[in-house]
C-alpha cells in the first residue's frame, strides 16, 4: 500500500526550541537582528584585514555541499540529543499514528555554506577542522579569525540560515553535521582535531554537539554561552558514548568577563560537568569585553588549548563508581515503587531519572518505562 506520511517530530522539535528562547533570552530571536545588523556584521563579513595579516586564502562563499551525512538522518538526531524515554514515546505515538519518522529535515540542493581552506599543502597529519555554529543568519567567518586559523592549518565550515530561530533539530545539528561530513570527503583531516565551536546560541548548539556526538568531535569552543548538561533539555548519551565525552573531548569556554549571563550559565555548565565527572575544561576570559565573539588573541589560546595532548583525569574512576552507584539507587526505587503497585510514583521517579542521567541509565529505564506501558502507563517524559 501507500507509504504513511513522514512524521516530522514537530511537537519535539518545537519544545525544545521554546525551551530553550526561554531558558536564554538574552540572545536568541529578536536581540539579534537589531544590534548584530549594522555595526558588528560588517566587520564580521569585511575581507578587509590588514595586508600583513591577511590570510592566503579567503573564505569561499555560497558553497553547496552534495553528500548527506548519515548522522544527520531524523531518527539518528532523535536518538542523540533526546532522552531514551522521550525517544520511546515519539516511536509509540509514530506507530499509534501510522506515521514514519522523516529521513531528513534538510535539501542540500538549498542550501548554502561558507568555507575557509589554509592555502598550500595540506599537513602530513591532516587539517584541523572547526564546524561553527553561528547565531546568525548568514554563513560568516568572522575576517579577524582568518590568520589564526591559517596559523593552526584549520579548516572552518559554517552554514547559513542556523540561526538562533532555526529548530535544533530540523537544521542547525544537521547542516553542523552535513558540513563536516563533506569536508570530511573533500580533505585530509586530522580526527583528533576535528571540533565544533559557536558563538552565544550557537556555542550550545556545539556544546549538544560535542555531547551528543563524540565519536566526532574531539572539542569544542563554547563562546559566549552553555548549558548545564544532564537535563531533560541536554540529556546524556549512552554509556558508551558518555565514556568518550568523558575520555576524548576537551571543552574551552570563551566569555566576554562583563557578559555576566554567559558568564553565569558557564559556571552552571562547568559545574554539572564536573559532577558528572567530566573535567577536561579549560576557561578563557576575554577581559573588558561583552557579549562578543572571541578575539583573535582569545581564538589563539582557545585552539592551542584544543589542541594540547589530553591526561586521564585524576579520580575518574572513583568519580564514576559514585555516578554508576547514584543511578542504580534510584532505578532501585523505581523498581520497588512498580513492585508496590504504585505505578504513577514509579512513572514519575522514573522520568526524573531518565532526564537526570538520560542513556546512563539504559537498559534498566527503558525495561521499566515498557513495563509501565504495559499496564497502559505510557511515559510522560517530554522536552
Amino acid at each position: 500500500g501507500p507509504r504513511p506520511p513522514p512524521m516530522q517530530a514537530a511537537a519535539v522539535v518545537a519544545a525544545l526550541q521554546n525551551e530553550d528562547s526561554r531558558m536564554h533570552p538574552d540572545s536568541d530571536r529578536r536581540a539579534w537582528p537589531t544590534w548584530l545588523g549594522a555595526p558588528l556584521l560588517a566587520l564580521l563579513l569585511a575581507a578587509g584585514v590588514r595586508a600583513d595579516d591577511a590570510p592566503p586564502m579567503s573564505v569561499q562563499h555560497d558553497v553547496v555541499f552534495d553528500g548527506y551525512s548519515p548522522l544527520a538522518r531524523t531518527e539518528t538526531l532523535l536518538g542523540r540529543v533526546l532522552t531514551p524515554l522521550m525517544l520511546e514515546r515519539i516511536r509509540l505515538e509514530a506507530t499509534a499514528s501510522g506515521q514514519a519518522i522523516a529521513e531528513r529535515s534538510i535539501d542540500l540542493a538549498k542550501e548554502r555554506f561558507a568555507l575557509y581552506v589554509p592555502s598550500g599543502a595540506a599537513p602530513a597529519a591532516g587539517y584541523g577542522l572547526l564546524v561553527f555554529v553561528p547565531p546568525w543568519e548568514q554563513a560568516v567567518i568572522p575576517a579577524k579569525w582568518l590568520p589564526v586559523l591559517a596559523r593552526h592549518d584549520l579548516i572552518v565550515v559554517t552554514a547559513a540560515q542556523s540561526d538562533n530561530a532555526a529548530s535544533l533539530v530540523e537544521r542547525r545539528m544537521p547542516l553542523a553535521l552535513t558540513g563536516y561530513e563533506n569536508v570530511r570527503k573533500r580533505y585530509p583531516l586530522d580526527p583528533a582535531r576535528v571540533y565544533v565551536g559557536g558563538f552565544s546560541g550557537g556555542s550550545r548548539v556545539a556544546q549538544r554537539l560535542a555531547l551528543a556526538f563524540p565519536d566526532v568531535f574531539r572539542g569544542a569552543l563554547l563562546n559566549s554561552s552553555s548549558d548545564p548538561i544532564g537535563t531533560p533539555l541536554v540529556p546524556l548519551p549512552d554509556a558508551g558514548l558518555f565514556r568518550q565525552f568523558e575520555e576524548r573531548t576537551r571543552l574551552v569556554y570563551a566569555t566576554g568577563s562583563d557578559d555576566e549571563a554567559a558568564l553565569g550559565s558557564d559556571r552552571h555548565s562547568r559545574d554539572s560537568e564536573q559532577a558528572l565527572c567530566f573535567t577536561d575544561i579549560e576557561t578563557f576570559t576575554m577581559h573588558g569585553r561583552a557579549h562578543v565573539p572571541a578575539d583573535p588573541s582569545t581564538l589563539e589560546h582557545a585552539l592551542d588549548a584544543l589542541d594540547a595532548p589530553r591526561e586521564a583525569g585524576a579520580g575518574l574512576d572513583a568519580c564514576r563508581a559514585r555516578r554508576d552507584a547514584r543511578i542504580r539507587q534510584q532505578l532501585a526505587e523505581v523498581e520497588k515503587l512498580i513492585a508496590g503497585g504504585d505505578l504513577q510514583g514509579a512513572d514519575k521517579r522514573l522520568g526524573e531519572v531518565d532526564g537526570q542521567f538520560g542513556g546512563l541509565a539504559l537498559p534498566a529505564s527503558l525495561t521499566f518505562a515498557r513495563e509501565l506501558a504495559a499496564h497502559g502507563i505510557i511515559s510522560s517524559a517530554k522536552p
